[in-house]
């Protein structure tokens, strides 16, 4: 191979030799650039090409994430020699991903061959989708700056922004039988089917104690499902030195006034099938996932119910 590498003028070779008359592999390069490798067998040859990443950012040109299995390739499935590489892959530019931003790139995996067909869907099935959110992990607590960075960031910290809870629901049928979808009335007939369902309570509250907030939020689960704020309870107990002044002066705002600061008494509502194939509103359980704040303030009204 050596006197191929020089009639065809290549600069580099890494070969694996035949065994009898099967097999063989041979990798040219030109340039003189140094090639490392990092693996190679009677059925492949792995280096690491350097400057790829350079390339694409030279010309602007973005690979896509595979969803699914992470490997394209595959050769001796079942034996000590069997290897897995990523050889297929789908290059697109930022114009391209703003024309189509819920594109996906998928692994059809299952092929005859020892290559899986990748399949790129401009446009995903249309569904509510919501970015991810911040949510506090308990683990944070035990980490000494933590109380730290509470107290400097506490006064500064911003409203979130609720948004729609992400569902996989497409249709569902109406009081008349009618199947309607997300662009034929759907939202409107999940609001109206709770709207019959709850009713405002209406009752006449004296001034609330610091102690009565305090012990309303060391009653609940320290580790229950956050709200659209990410926070669990486990915080505000954790904190309560630091935040429970201003948790007390909202409860008691909320019980003399009424009112409650924007955003803060939005809520993730989850709907969750009581039947294997639900085909209307009441084929599911609303499960609602509130900030902990509302949570302190509709548990002190509970206390004293």
């Amino acid at each position: 191979m050596e006197m191929v590498r020089r009639s065809l003028k290549f600069d580099g070779l890494i070969s694996v030799d035949a065994v009898g008359r099967s097999g063989g592999l041979e990798l040219l390069w030109k340039h003189n650039e140094h090639v490392p490798l990092k693996s190679l067998s009677h059925s492949h040859i792995d280096v690491e090409v350097e400057g790829f990443n350079d390339a694409l950012a030279d010309t602007g040109l973005i690979d896509m994430d595979l969803v699914g299995h992470q490997f394209t390739w595959e050769r001796g499935r079942g034996t000590t020699t069997w290897t897995e590489i990523r050889l297929d892959r789908t290059l697109t530019t930022v114009a391209w991903l703003n024309m189509f931003p819920t594109g996906k790139l998928y692994n059809l995996e299952g092929s005859f061959s020892d290559h899986s067909p990748i399949l790129l869907i401009p446009e995903a099935s249309k569904k509510f989708t919501v970015q991810r959110k911040f949510r506090f992990e308990n683990a944070w607590l035990t980490e000494p700056m933590c109380a730290q960075l509470v107290l400097e960031s506490w006064q500064m910290r911003a409203n979130t922004t609720a948004r729609k809870s992400s569902n996989q629901i497409s249709r569902l049928k109406n009081a008349e039988g009618t199947w309607v979808d997300w662009d034929d009335g759907l939202v409107d007939h999940i609001m109206q089917h709770y709207q019959h369902l709850f009713a405002a309570t209406h009752v006449n509250w004296s001034e609330v104690t610091e102690d009565e907030v305090k012990s309303a939020l060391f009653q609940m689960d320290p580790n229950k499902a956050p709200g659209p704020d990410g926070m669990k309870p486990a915080f505000y107990r954790k904190y309560w030195a630091i935040v429970g002044h201003d948790v007390v002066e909202l409860v008691i705002m909320f019980m003399q006034e009424g009112m409650l600061p924007e955003g803060l008494n939005d809520t993730n509502v989850v709907l969750i099938p009581k039947k294997k194939c639900p085909a209307t509103v009441g084929d599911f359980r609303p499960i609602s996932l509130c900030n902990v704040l509302v949570k302190i303030i509709t548990k002190v009204m509970e206390n004293r119910m």
